[in-house]
């Protein structure tokens, strides 16, 4: 594999021929290439790139490459652009990352509350036991006030149709 091509494509953003070659590099699982890969998942703006290079990363299959791509879901300039990042985490252990998941639960778009859910189901309950229980909590915390609020904005609905009969 040649990574200095490699390096020339990442540099140019030139989509079309990176996801080729990211598609050669993640099929042979060239794990030289990780360290190439990760400094352009964690430099780039582009969501595109990012969302090809976690792909790469994820056929790879490499434990390393985990945190930098968790790092980089909790990266706010990854608003709106998560699911993709957290698809590519699938092949991994994960777990030692589930208060950031549970995190994305709670506030993530739809697509992102699915992969999360999936993400943890996979774990099976493989987690240290203090996280475990702290997950937990924050849950049983926004289930609380979820119900908060459905319980005013059902009185606020409740009043406001009185008013309409009047």
């Amino acid at each position: 594999m040649d990574l200095k091509l490699l390096k020339k494509l990442l540099e140019t953003d030139d989509l079309k021929e990176v996801e080729h070659l990211l598609d050669v590099v993640g099929t042979e699982q060239v794990k030289e290439a990780i360290p190439l890969l990760v400094e352009f998942f964690k430099s780039t703006n582009n969501h595109q790139l990012r969302n090809q290079i976690a792909l790469c990363l994820s056929d790879i299959g490499n434990n390393e490459v985990v945190k930098p791509i968790i790092d980089i879901i909790n990266n706010p300039k990854t608003l709106g652009n998560r699911g993709t990042l957290l698809y590519s985490l699938k092949p991994f252990d994960c777990s030692e990352h589930l208060d950031s998941l549970v995190h994305h639960l709670i506030t993530g778009i739809f697509e992102v509350q699915a992969e999360v859910f999936q993400l943890i189901e996979a774990m099976n309950g493989r987690f240290p036991k203090k996280m475990l229980l702290k997950s937990i909590e924050t849950l049983k915390d926004e289930l609380s006030e979820l119900e908060r609020k459905q319980n005013v904005l059902s009185d606020t609905l409740e009043r406001l149709y009185s008013f309409k009969k009047n």
